[in-house]
């Protein structure tokens, strides 16, 4: 939260509240680029933050709302960003969202949910789901298929310098009874 400047931290029982503001300079329109520093008005922002010492926390950032000074200009005024902090129409902070996005990453829904709580992250079921979708989806794969056939893990044509990197401790007869482009699946253990 380097963006921000601290001004009180107050003890408010299961909550920590923290008030904050920006640390002024200018800031560039959004839609002609023109840095401005004229103050029009001031906005707050309420912000969910990691918890603190087991108990959340609440930020309130004082903003401001700024004129742009080009004649022409679409936006007259514009509210002030905080990037790496907080993003457009979010009500947590991005370590927050990136928090709440790792516990519902591995459990999802309600398990999700139920852990946040104890975790003081609370979320619903609904906002953990949102969480989920939001993140992005990891690339495992490219340009490949897998299938999984008697057994094998086949391997669409993309992977097959990969593929033969992973049979090459195979001998040349059970190379050639498995086929091209696939490989033994992992056995380790008993199946599901």
């Amino acid at each position: 939260m380097s963006a921000l400047a601290v001004e009180d931290v107050a003890d408010g029982g299961d909550v920590v509240l923290v008030s904050a503001r920006t640390r002024g300079g200018p800031v560039p329109c959004p839609a002609c680029g023109t840095p401005t520093e004229k103050i029009h008005g001031f906005h707050t922002r309420t912000l969910a933050d990691v918890p603190v010492d087991g108990r959340r926390a609440r930020v309130s950032v004082r903003l401001r709302r700024l004129v742009c000074q080009v004649l022409g200009c679409p936006r007259q005024t514009f509210r002030e960003q905080v990037p790496g902090v907080v993003e457009r129409h979010q009500r947590r902070t991005n370590r927050f969202a990136a928090q709440l996005g790792a516990v519902v990453k591995e459990l999802a829904g309600r398990a999700g949910a139920r852990i946040s709580r104890f975790l003081a992250v609370p979320a619903s079921r609904s906002s953990a789901l949102r969480t989920l979708r939001a993140l992005p989806v990891p690339v495992l794969f490219r340009n490949a298929s897998l299938q999984v056939v008697g057994g094998l893990v086949a391997l669409g044509p993309a992977w097959d310098d990969a593929v033969g990197e992973g049979l090459a401790g195979l001998s040349g007869d059970e190379e050639a009874a498995l086929g091209p482009g696939c490989v033994p699946a992992p056995s380790g253990g008993q199946g599901r």
